[in-house]
């Protein structure tokens, strides 16, 4: 009898070790945080995916922007640069330049920003969707409020290529060839071997102005170009042409 006993609470010791071990497991999983269960985690995996599946839906490829006929058709002195969509013809008056539906980005406020005489002032601006640079020049021996200047060009700004959806005449833009600059524009006027010069120079009454000025900087390692710059002058047709190669 006292060997049954003995055998009963020995048994009654292990269930109450194993049970208590089974308890310590499932708090040691437990821990004060509810684990997910199987249908939640499914939940969770396909709410996920279809997130990811949104967000890449959401994502638009980058739009090139073609080249219209006018502008394959157009010569340096036509003064014409595309830019998104519309096709330029420069000098042009900054109200005019706005009416196109250009967008400021920079901080200036052309009402009241004040433009020295024979000075420029640079701003930055959106159109179709896409950054450009230009400057906003003062001919006048007066000051003049932003808005009253001409806009004579498009440029890079410190170096930063944010024109590259600009197109000059012929096609050519930022990513052109060397070759097909070559072919289309001639050979430049000055050869500055990292960068080349197109113009047109006409004499004046007393002096000499550039209609166009094209500086077209290259990228030697890929015979590629970098970035383009261009200006221009209101001159009249009838002054005489200087020089229109030095080549």
């Amino acid at each position: 009898m006292k060997k049954e006993a003995l055998a009963f609470i020995i048994a009654a010791g292990m269930m109450s070790v194993m049970t208590g071990c089974v308890s310590q497991k499932t708090d040691d999983v437990s821990n004060g945080t509810e684990q997910p269960s199987y249908n939640e985690a499914v939940t969770e995996n396909q709410n996920a995916e279809e997130t990811e599946n949104i967000e890449e839906t959401e994502v638009e490829e980058e739009v090139v922007i073609e080249p219209t006929q006018e502008i394959l058709d157009a010569e340096l002195a036509d003064n014409k640069v595309q830019l998104g969509n519309h096709v330029i013809q420069f000098p042009i008056s900054f109200q005019d330049f706005i009416d196109k539906g250009v967008v400021l980005t920079s901080d200036d406020n052309p009402n009241t920003e004040i433009v020295e005489p024979n000075q420029g002032a640079g701003f930055s601006f959106v159109l179709d969707g896409k950054d450009y640079y230009s400057f906003a020049d003062n001919i006048e021996e007066k000051r003049l409020q932003m808005k009253d200047c001409l806009v004579r060009g498009v440029a890079h700004e410190n170096h930063i290529d944010i024109i590259s959806d600009a197109i000059f005449a012929k096609g050519i833009r930022i990513g052109s060839t060397i070759d097909e600059l070559k072919s289309v524009w001639g050979e430049p006027n000055e050869d500055f071997v990292d960068f080349y010069e197109y113009y047109q120079e006409r004499e004046l009454e007393n002096s000499r102005v550039n209609e166009y000025v094209y500086t077209v900087y290259l990228d030697l390692e890929t015979e590629t170009i970098r970035f383009i710059d261009f200006s221009c002058n209101d001159v009249s047709e009838d002054a005489p042409i200087v020089t229109e190669s030095a080549n």
